[in-house]
């Protein structure tokens, strides 16, 4: 009956382990809270049962592989039903994870079955202290395996396109069918344990190798996806950094003219036309309605953007402090203004949910570099081990390409980055070599 009681357990929590791994990889769907709870809990039941009725009445059927396949379909319905995803990536997922109980229940019997001298089937009939250290030890296993490809999923967005998707499905079905046809065999002594050893062992290395190809497969898109996404923000950041250039000239031009539109207006007041020297006023008020205080530097980039930024910052009530040097070594614009931009958007951003609203900035000389210092207030430690953390956006993709495009290109100009809290301040100090161009390619 202990035994019994054991295998009930070791059941439930493989149950609980695979809805875990799903729903902390995928996500829940926009749904209540009471919902989520009844839906979850309804196939959390129902896997418990399939588990039950299969373990004690699939002899009588003779079809012990359905019990794999009503697994992967409770799962995947379960998936469609409240989980985020494409069906694909959630069929992908299903797979590597009943694969990997498989895989680990296989080494496991291997390793067991030649320590112990047992066949197969005696291993699995096993009613003794080993057997229960088999079932602990194996969920344990896969819980770490399955929590570690999760967490790897999560922090690096790592995913699958449709056709690689539909191949590993295809793989990974192949796969478990063989293992299913491959434990009826043995359970039936059909060739002997020591045979059957080679075939299991070379069968656990093809998945394994399966397991390493998907993984460099998903890197690989991963790269693919960042490299794709930092060419298109970078040509973003040109064409905006254009517009800023033309809107920084059309300030100068409008100050310029400033002069002669007050000729104008005294020419109108000594004439008395007064209604006339109010549409003039009221014409030129429009021109220059939220122009921020002029930068003066020899740097075009540097100018247009700080200009902007100083406008938005006194619309979120920042207190920003500036220190320049107005005559900067030339550097690539393009680059100079990916990373000065992105800094400044998320120091903004930061200070939006401050109390106490503050940016500091200093753009100099330094050993022969550009040195950028960006500081923004803090009320609470925010890096972890000297990072910024993952952003807390629902749109976890798209933000977070500020900071990687700032790395990338600092990283191809052979610069430096250093990142520190300094009594309630949040310091980016960065180095652009001026020597070599640093536009990304």
């Amino acid at each position: 009956m202990i035994y019994m009681f054991f295998e009930g357990i070791a059941t439930l929590a493989e149950c609980f382990i695979l809805y875990f791994f799903l729903i902390t990889t995928l996500g829940f769907k926009s749904l209540t809270r009471k919902k989520i709870t009844i839906v979850t809990s309804g196939f959390v039941i129902l896997t418990l049962v399939n588990a039950f009725i299969w373990d004690n009445f699939s002899h009588l059927f003779n079809l012990e592989y359905m019990y794999a396949l009503s697994y992967i379909l409770i799962l995947l319905t379960f998936s469609r039903v409240i989980l985020q995803g494409k069906w694909w990536n959630q069929a992908v997922l299903i797979l590597i994870s009943i694969s990997s109980i498989f895989l680990i229940n296989l080494i496991l019997t291997i390793i067991s079955g030649l320590i112990l001298n047992n066949s197969y089937s005696e291993v699995l009939l096993m009613r003794n202290p080993a057997r229960i250290f088999l079932l602990v030890f194996s969920k344990l296993a896969l819980y770490i395996i399955l929590a570690s490809l999760s967490n790897a999923l999560r922090k690096f967005k790592l995913y699958l396109q449709v056709m690689q998707c539909i191949s590993a499905i295809i793989i990974f079905t192949i796969s478990i069918t063989i293992y299913n046809i491959l434990e009826k065999m043995l359970f039936d002594n059909v060739i002997p344990f020591q045979y059957a050893t080679v075939i299991m062992t070379g069968f656990a290395v093809i998945v394994l190798m399966l397991f390493f190809i998907i993984s460099q497969i998903l890197r690989n898109n991963q790269a693919e996806l960042n490299r794709t996404a930092l060419q298109t923000k970078l040509h973003d950041d040109e064409e905006k950094l254009n517009e800023l250039i033309q809107w920084s000239k059309s300030v100068r031009t409008i100050q310029h003219d400033l002069s002669n539109h007050m000729v104008s207006v005294k020419q109108l007041i000594k004439e008395e036309k007064y209604e006339q020297t109010i549409e003039y006023i009221e014409q030129i008020e429009k021109n220059i309605s939220g122009i921020p205080r002029f930068t003066d530097t020899n740097c075009s980039a540097l100018n247009a953007i700080l200009d902007t930024k100083r406008a938005i910052c006194r619309q979120e009530n920042i207190d920003l402090k500036c220190y320049l040097q107005s005559d900067l070594p030339e550097t690539d614009n393009y680059a100079f203004s990916a990373v000065f931009g992105n800094l400044f958007d998320n120091a903004i951003e930061a200070e939006k949910n401050e109390s106490e609203k503050a940016i500091r900035l200093a753009v100099e000389t330094f050993r022969g570099c550009i040195r950028i210092t960006m500081q923004n207030r803090i009320n609470k430690p925010v890096l972890v081990d000297g990072k910024l953390p993952a952003t807390t956006k629902k749109d976890t993709y798209n933000h977070g390409l500020g900071m990687y495009s700032v790395t990338d290109i600092i990283n191809k100009s052979d610069g430096a980055i250093d990142m520190y809290e300094d009594r309630g301040w949040l310091v980016i100090d960065v180095l652009l070599p001026v020597t070599k161009q640093t536009r990304g390619n």
